[in-house]
């Protein structure tokens, strides 16, 4: 099964850096003598050269499978990153191959010269890459654990130097990164179970968009990988994003950056509809995850954007306002029209906010994915089955196609003046509970032009 490319979002800090900067080649690169790094149960990885593309250095190795069976090879992918550089998780060196019984391939990691430079990183040390291998049914085969290289400048490592922190204190150092301002930094232990801690945060704003990103140092004190993921973000009271949301994978004794920026966290919901773009808290739950899958260490946070930016708020003392047409309340959910958006692909966003007052979670489904406006057109419609967590307020969207909305003539949402569609209720075990006919009359449809959503 091949698996999905990481990408790099988490330590850049999404839009607030990517693709900011294109830097020479180092004048003195790192270098690295091959190195055999690996060789049990049948495989062996060999490190051969360290080589560089527009600063962006490319770890060439070479994987060998001697077993009698296919083997799957993965590395930097969702679910399994766990390279680091200088003592910092990255999220470059993605691989996913599969080797015949055999054979060898030589394979390039590659890693991003924006992110090492977010992190203070220029000159690498130190390279640290790990392997999952599965056999061709997907069963586990192996973990090669962490796999340490030690460069040309190992001597001009110090593992004790927090270089992220010199880096995010520099605002010269950052404008050589990207067109970035830090509006506030702290180093408040925000978090600290079984040896996970959070030893600094720091608020950027991107000076060419505003989009505002704040940055979590996880440090990792424990004598076990653990992955450290950030769950169920919330502004003002109103839970944006239902579980799993960001993380990465924290060797024991590394660090880690965990970036959350606004414009991913309002990439499906439109802020201005739903009164969030001036928001400013944020709130979010940590979880951990062992090697095991066992999940741990359970908090949950909402901290200030404000001027006490990273002062932990009362829990429970952000109230959301649902303000606008009730257009359900019955079974001890409620259900609130929010407006229509246009999106970046000119595709419209029905928006709703949904109350679940119940004791355990509700789930909101649709069968027709056909929406009827102005009383008489069919729209056709797509929406993702939602889970609304018990006690929890959250928004939900359905996505008018852009060619159906053509094909009737309709560019604005402006020109839509009611909206007619069916939802289908069920508990936490999927039993139905019964339908949420919505049919919203002339005169009660907000709308809004949103670059931000979608």
């Amino acid at each position: 099964m091949k698996k999905l490319y990481l990408g790099i979002l988490a330590g850049l800090g999404g839009t607030l850096l990517m693709g900011s900067v294109c830097l020479a080649d180092p004048a003195d690169p790192a270098t690295i003598e091959e190195t055999l790094l690996y060789d049990e149960n049948s495989i062996k990885v060999t490190a051969t050269d360290l080589k560089y593309q527009y600063n962006n250095p490319i770890l060439t190795v070479k994987l060998e499978n001697n077993s009698d069976k296919t083997l799957e090879f993965t590395s930097g992918a969702a679910g399994f990153a766990r390279n680091a550089i200088n003592g910092y998780m990255v999220g470059g060196g993605f691989m996913n191959e599969d080797i015949a019984p055999g054979t060898s391939m030589n394979q390039e990691l590659k890693f991003s010269s924006t992110e090492l430079s977010l992190y203070g990183i220029d000159d690498i040390g130190q390279i640290t890459i790990d392997f999952e291998v599965e056999d061709e049914d997907n069963n586990a085969y192996c973990q090669t654990g962490p796999l340490v290289i030690d460069t040309s400048l190992r001597d001009t490592y110090d593992p004790g130097e927090d270089t992220y922190r010199n880096t995010i204190q520099d605002p010269a150092a950052l404008a050589a990164i990207g067109d970035v301002t830090v509006e506030a930094y702290a180093e408040t232990e925000l978090y600290n179970n079984a040896g996970i801690v959070v030893t600094s945060e720091a608020l950027l704003r991107n000076n060419s968009d505003s989009d505002l990103g704040v940055c979590l140092e996880v440090e990792n004190t424990s004598e076990k990988p653990v992955y450290f993921g950030i769950h169920d973000i919330s502004m003002k009271g109103l839970q944006i994003s239902n579980g799993l949301w960001d993380g990465k994978d924290v060797l024991p004794g590394y660090k880690a950056i965990i970036t959350l920026t606004r414009s991913h966290m309002f990439y499906y919901v439109d802020p201005d509809l739903l009164g969030l773009k001036d928001a400013a808290d944020l709130g979010f739950k940590i979880l951990l995850w062992d090697d095991d899958s066992n999940t741990f260490g359970e908090q949950s946070l909402d901290i200030s954007l404000a001027d006490d930016f990273p002062k932990v708020l009362d829990a429970g003392s952000i109230v959301y306002e649902n303000e606008g047409a009730e257009v359900y309340n019955s079974n001890d959910v409620r259900v609130v029209f929010k407006g229509i958006s246009k999106t970046r692909y000119d595709d419209f966003d029905v928006t709703f906010v949904v109350e679940n007052h119940n004791q355990h979670a509700m789930r909101l489904s649709m069968d027709q994915e056909n929406v009827v406006v102005n009383g008489s057109m069919t729209i056709d419609g797509s929406f993702f089955s939602e889970t609304i967590n018990a006690g929890c307020m959250e928004p939900v969207s359905v996505e008018l196609q852009e060619d159906s909305l053509s094909a009737s003539g309709l560019s604005d949402p402006s020109q839509i003046s009611s909206v007619k569609l069916q939802y289908q209720l069920q508990d936490d075990s999927y039993n139905d509970i019964g339908t949420i006919d919505i049919d919203i009359p002339t005169g009660e449809t907000p709308s809004s032009e949103s670059t931000e959503a979608n």
